[in-house]
């Protein structure tokens, strides 16, 4: 089992190592959440969790590589499902809003929380919570990586829920009239 999560983590750094690629485009920010969404809909669906989408359409648009802004997504999402596991009543919200010329993504959970942990704890590669096997402790140093490559940044904190709320902060490239998305 050694040898095949040694395998496997090869395998991820190859793939995230790859140069990035030069050809950015616009894409729809609700749109990139809707695709996220939609590959964690059934471990979502199994684990009967509460989930909310606020992600108002059309959407503000972003410079980038759609694919790696969702796989950041889609991470944000598979670790607030691992943070409800055993929470009595499990929720997980995502969404965006623009705020003071940024769109705001964010990602919260009712479950354990950071407990007491810094983002760049969270950010430190090969550090997970997480039983052998279930995770390399990768997720977040590559998350912050390609946001960093869409001119944005990652943020965590504890919220009122008990739970966590990640944020990724990115520049729109189209500016919606901010009363739009409240």
């Amino acid at each position: 089992s050694l040898v095949r999560r040694m395998e496997n983590i090869t395998r991820d750094l190859r793939f995230f190592s790859q140069p990035k690629q030069d050809q950015q485009s616009p894409f729809d920010i609700s749109r990139a959440i809707d695709n996220a969404v939609g590959l964690v809909r059934h471990d979502v669906q199994a684990k009967e969790i509460e989930f909310q989408v606020k992600a108002p359409s059309p959407g503000a648009q972003i410079l980038g590589n759609s694919a790696r802004f969702e796989q950041v997504l889609v991470n944000l999402l598979r670790n607030a499902i691992s943070a409800v596991d055993d929470v009595d009543a499990p929720r997980i919200e995502i969404g965006w809003t623009l705020e003071h010329g940024q769109v705001v993504v964010f990602v919260a959970d009712n479950g354990h929380g950071l407990k007491g942990q810094q983002i760049e704890d969270l950010q430190e590669p090969f550090r997970t919570d997480k039983p052998s096997g279930e995770g390399m402790g990768l997720g977040l140093a590559i998350s912050a990586s390609i946001v960093k490559e869409h001119a944005g940044e990652l943020f965590a904190e504890d919220n009122d829920h008990g739970g966590a709320t990640f944020t990724v902060l990115v520049p729109p490239i189209a500016t919606l009239d901010e009363e739009s998305t409240e």
